[in-house]
């Protein structure tokens, strides 16, 4: 039996940071827990601000918030948030190239073939209609008009969409916080100063700088990239992904926005790096993600302010990307969530995306807090599997950006083209170049689709397609493939 920890009484969840990471893991554990049975604390220190780099979302952290049972119309009121369809790429394969990557359905099944086989067969023959012309998303956000999926009638052109939200982190900050204050989530504003570990090497409590000592049964550490519990305390390692991600800086700046609402996100690829810039309802988001060894900060700063287009309303936040996961994000009685358990470029718009996901796991495995042995391995080597699956997976997403590119014009980028490919991507890569398959493999976040507008977008054309086509009737085949697109693309339009 685990020694300091009582049966007795409410068990004692405490939430070490605040911030989004730790606001979404305390509404999650508050609208799924009751009061009578589990004390949930949230320690968060008034010295730690937070940095506005997880403001564009995807649909997962959509469905996530829906899931918490607050009204969408609420939260959208309350948070400022804009409408996103997908993400806009520009010049990632060469200046002045383009592509966008959508949310949502991209194209359908036609005689029982897949729509990218068709697509490719289609192409064979002198097709040259966009891959995104079969996206209900992208034709919306070619018009930058969007209408809601709830509203959209089932098998209509524009069927299948789906959106995200571009928001103020500060804004969904404040919101979560009241949702969980609410629901009776507890709130101390101080710094831990010191983890106290049990015989067993669970942490019994923590110190704070106003002296509490706050003990605890469950701990999750949301502190961040320092891991004050995970790394801090209980050490876990930590692998760097710095050599196949080179880009190790970010500096963020707001400007003001003249009434934008586009429905997108634009990540445009630069000298030594690439810029995000993310249209709020009160200001834009701008930031610039770079490779320290061949861009200085100064120079950062000064490219970033060339590019910003509307009045700069902040100085630049110096931001350090230390790209990696930890081994292990559940260490006996502790769970890193968010940039605790690893990190992440922004580019595909995954920071919020991987704590929700962590949080999700988390309750999926949420142990007995009431059995006599707390060392639960089994669940915590299901959700350290489970969260390098989907680390890893986005990892190798963000790769594809830099591995396919063409662009020659400097260090950096010449530099990008003899990155190592990891293994985990390679025959996959090949696979695709041969016949369009991805094989089968753990999606995460990104989808066939995603994978398709990406590699497409880049410029990258399987070879051949599946041989049954050839026996198909595809002039009827290409006859809906014509009618879809067109239909897709009026219903857009007539909005």
């Amino acid at each position: 039996m685990r020694t300091g920890v009582s049966n007795r009484g409410r068990k004692k969840l405490v939430i070490v940071g605040g911030g989004t990471a730790g606001r979404l893991a305390a509404a999650a554990l508050a609208n799924q827990l009751t009061p009578d049975r589990y004390e949930i604390t949230v320690i968060e220190s008034a010295h730690v601000g937070s940095i506005s780099v997880g403001e564009s979302l995807v649909p997962h952290v959509v469905r996530f918030i829906r899931d918490l049972g607050v009204s969408e119309q609420d939260f959208v009121a309350s948070t400022q948030a804009n409408y996103k369809l997908g993400i806009q790429f520009d010049d990632w394969l060469e200046k002045g190239s383009s592509f966008f990557q959508p949310f949502g359905r991209l194209g359908k099944n036609y005689n029982g073939y897949g729509f990218f086989q068709c697509w490719l067969k289609a192409r064979s023959e002198g097709d040259r209609s966009a891959l995104t012309d079969y996206s209900p998303a992208a034709a919306l956000a070619r018009h930058q008009k969007f209408v809601h999926p709830d509203t959209i009638t089932p098998g209509s052109p524009l069927d299948g969409t789906d959106y995200a939200f571009q928001l103020d982190a500060k804004n969904i900050q404040h919101y979560l916080r009241e949702y969980a204050e609410q629901r009776n989530v507890r709130h101390i504003q101080a710094h831990v100063v010191s983890v106290n570990l049990g015989e067993s090497g669970d942490i019994q409590s923590v110190e704070l700088n106003n002296r509490q000592t706050v003990p605890g049964d469950l701990f999750i550490d949301c502190s961040g990239t320092r891991g004050m519990l995970i790394d801090e305390a209980l050490h876990s390692p930590f692998t760097s992904w710095q050599e196949l991600l080179p880009c190790d800086r970010a500096v963020a700046m707001q400007s003001e926005n003249y009434g934008s609402t586009r429905l997108n996100s634009t990540f445009t690829a630069g000298k030594h790096g690439w810029v995000w810039g993310i249209p709020l309802k009160e200001r834009t988001s701008n930031g610039l993600v770079f490779c320290s060894g061949q861009c200085s900060d100064n120079e950062a700063i000064e490219v970033l302010e060339s590019v910003v287009d509307s009045g700069q309303t902040t100085d630049p936040l110096l931001i350090p990307l230390r790209q990696g996961a930890r081994k292990y994000q559940w260490i006996k009685n502790c769970i890193a969530i968010g940039q605790s358990g690893g990190l992440l470029e922004p580019l595909e718009s995954s920071s919020i995306y991987l704590i929700t996901r962590g949080v999700q796991l988390m309750l999926e495995l949420f142990p007995d807090l009431w059995a006599e042995e707390l060392s639960w391995p089994s669940l915590a080597t299901q959700f350290n599997t489970r969260m390098s699956i989907e680390y890893e997976s986005i990892r190798d997403f963000i790769i594809l950006h830099y591995v396919t590119s063409q662009r020659s014009d400097t260090d950096f980028w010449r530099s990008c083209g003899s990155l190592e490919i990891p293994e985990s991507i390679a025959s996959r890569l090949e696979l695709f170049k041969e016949r369009g398959e991805l094989g089968v493999f753990e999606h995460g976040l990104f989808t066939d689709a995603n994978w398709q507008v990406l590699l497409t977008g880049m410029k990258i054309i399987p070879r051949s397609y599946h041989p049954f086509l050839d026996l198909s009737d595809f002039r009827g085949i290409q006859r809906v493939m014509k009618r879809d697109r067109d239909q897709i693309e009026a219903a857009a339009e007539a909005l």
